[in-house]
C-alpha cells in the first residue's frame, strides 16, 4: 500500500502531505542499523534543504504545527529533505518496527511553488533489517533487505493552480417575469483576496434593471433576504464586512457587476454570501451561465447556477385558470365563477408613445345561456352561499338590485382591495362590468386604468 495527498493546491502556501504506506515484511531498526525510509520525487523551485524536516501523524497536526513526532520514533538528526534531488530521507530510531501489512501514516509540509504546476509522482522505498519471522526480530533473526521503490497513488503533491473560487453558487428566488427577484451569491476563494480589490460577475443575464450602480444585501443567517438551503447556504460568513460600500458598479448592457471589497478583503477558504434585489425582464429567458474573477491572478471562471434558476423567466402566463358555475337548474340566472392568477404583473397601461393599452381578459366559448349581447354587463361576486329557500347568496345577502347594501356586497370584489378591477371603455358607472357579445359568446372584460394583477394574486 503506498498513497498520499496534499492539504492545498494554493500558490505558495504550507502544503500538508500526508503519506500512508504498509510494507510486506516486518522491518526492525536496531542499534547502528536503523530502518531508513525514502520518498523521492519532491522536486519543485526554491525548496530549500531541511536536515531536521518536522513529522507529524496527521494532517491536522500538520496543519497546527504541533504534537509532530518525537526523536523516540524517528531521529530527529534523521530527517532529512534534499530539495534539488526532491528527497526526504527519514530514520527511524533503535527498537522500533514497521510492521508487515500494518498502514503507517507520516505527515509533513513543504511549501507549494508560486507558479502553476501539476501534481508530482513520487514514489516510496525502504532499507533496514527484515524480520525472518514476522513479529519476531531479535538482531541475530534478522537480515539485511530493500523494499523497492512503489509509486505512490497520489493528488496535490505539491501541486498548484491559478487562485480560483471553491465555491461560486448563484440563485435566483423566483422565475416569473417583471417582479423583482433576491439573487444570491456564495463565495469562497482559494487564497485570501486583499483589500480594495474587485470581483467580477460577468454574464448575469434576465434583468430589467437598467442602473449604473446596484446595492448589495445580507442573505445569511437572521437576515431579512435569509437563503433557503438551496440557494444559499445560511452559515456563510455575511460578506458586509469585505464590501466597499453598500452600493456597486452594474453595467445594463453587458451585463457585469463589480463588487468593491473594503480593505479587509476576503479570507481563503472562508464562504461569504450577499444578494441583490433586481427586476426581472417580462419577456421569457433561458437559464446562461455568469462568470466570476477577482484581478489578473484569478482565473476567470462559471459560476455554479444552483438548479438552473439563474437567467430563467418564464413567459407570462396564467398559473391558475378555473371557471365553474353557480346552479344548474335550468332557466334561472346562473353565476359564471372565474379564479385567475398569472405570474406576472398585468393591467392596463400607457406605451411608450403615451396611448393607452387596455390590458384585456377575453372569455371565449360560453355557450348555453340565452343572455342578450350587453355592452356594459355588471361583474358579481361568485355566490357562496344558498339560503333556506334555494336562492343564491352572498355573505347571506340574496341579490336586490333596489337595496343599496345588497349591491355593494355582491359587487365590491373583495381582490380588489377596494378598486374597480374591469371597466368597459367609454361607458359610464363606477361598478366593475364588462362586454357580452351573445353572438360569439364572449366575454370581454377590460382591465380598470387604476388597478393591476399582481403577479401570485
Amino acid at each position: 500500500i503506498a498513497r498520499a495527498e496534499g492539504s492545498t493546491n494554493s500558490q505558495g502556501l504550507s502544503n500538508c502531505i500526508t503519506v500512508t504506506f504498509a510494507t510486506s515484511v516486518t522491518m526492525q531498526a536496531v542499534a547502528n542499523n536503523g530502518i531508513f525510509l525514502t520518498i523521492s520525487g519532491l522536486v519543485s523551485n526554491n525548496l530549500a534543504d531541511q536536515d531536521n524536516l518536522p513529522i507529524y501523524r496527521n494532517r491536522a497536526n500538520c496543519q497546527a504545527a504541533t504534537n509532530a513526532i518525537g526523536d523516540s520514533v524517528i531521529l530527529a538528526s534523521e530527517r532529512k529533505f534534499r530539495g534539488q534531488e526532491g528527497t526526504l530521507t527519514l530514520q527511524y530510531n533503535a527498537g522500533q518496527q514497521i510492521v508487515a501489512h500494518e498502514e503507517n501514516v507520516i505527515t509533513f509540509a513543504l511549501n507549494n511553488p508560486s507558479t502553476v504546476q501539476s501534481s508530482l509522482a513520487i514514489s516510496i522505498a525502504a532499507t533496514g533489517r527484515a524480520c525472518l519471522q514476522d513479529y519476531k526480530c531479535p538482531d541475530d533473526d534478522t537480515v539485511l533487505t530493500t523494499v523497492s521503490p512503489r509509486a505512490i497513488d497520489s493528488s496535490m503533491i505539491l501541486e498548484t493552480r491559478a487562485p480560483f473560487f471553491s465555491t461560486k453558487k448563484i440563485f435566483q428566488q423566483t422565475s416569473d417575469p417583471g417582479v423583482d427577484s433576491v439573487i444570491f451569491v456564495t463565495l469562497a476563494p482559494s487564497e485570501d483576496i486583499t483589500g480594495s480589490s474587485t470581483v467580477t460577475l460577468s454574464g448575469l443575464c434576465g434583468s430589467a434593471f437598467n442602473a449604473n450602480q446596484i446595492a448589495l444585501i445580507s442573505t445569511t443567517a437572521g437576515s431579512t433576504f435569509q437563503g433557503s438551503s438551496l440557494g444559499n447556504p445560511v452559515d456563510a460568513l455575511a460578506v458586509n464586512g469585505a464590501l466597499n460600500g453598500a452600493n456597486h458598479e452594474w453595467d445594463y448592457t453587458t451585463g457585469t457587476l463589480k463588487i468593491a471589497l473594503s480593505a479587509t478583503g476576503m479570507t481563503a477558504g472562508t464562504q461569504y454570501a450577499f444578494g441583490f434585489i433586481w427586476r426581472l425582464s417580462d419577456t421569457a429567458n433561458s437559464a446562461c451561465t455568469a462568470t466570476i474573477n477577482a484581478g489578473s491572478r484569478f482565473v476567470s471562471e462559471p459560476l455554479e447556477n444552483v438548479g438552473m434558476t439563474f437567467g430563467t423567466i418564464l413567459s407570462p402566463q396564467f398559473t391558475t385558470l378555473r371557471i365553474g358555475q353557480a346552479t344548474t337548474r335550468p332557466g334561472v340566472t346562473n353565476y359564471i365563477c372565474v379564479t385567475l392568477q398569472s405570474n406576472a404583473n398585468f393591467g392596463s397601461e400607457n406605451d411608450d408613445e403615451g396611448n393607452f393599452q387596455p390590458g384585456v381578459i377575453t372569455l371565449s366559448g360560453l355557450t348555453g345561456t340565452n343572455a342578450a349581447t350587453n355592452p356594459s354587463a355588471t361583474i358579481f361576486r361568485c355566490p357562496n352561499g344558498v339560503n333556506a329557500n334555494g336562492q343564491l347568496t352572498v355573505d347571506g345577502f340574496v341579490w336586490n338590485a333596489n337595496d343599496a347594501a345588497t349591491r355593494n356586497v355582491w359587487t365590491t370584489l373583495p381582490s380588489a382591495g377596494g378598486q374597480r378591477m374591469f371597466n368597459v371603455p367609454n361607458e359610464e358607472g363606477t361598478g366593475n362590468d364588462f362586454s357580452w357579445d351573445a353572438a360569439n359568446a364572449r366575454a370581454t372584460l377590460t382591465i380598470d386604468s387604476g388597478f393591476t394583477f399582481q403577479s401570485g394574486t
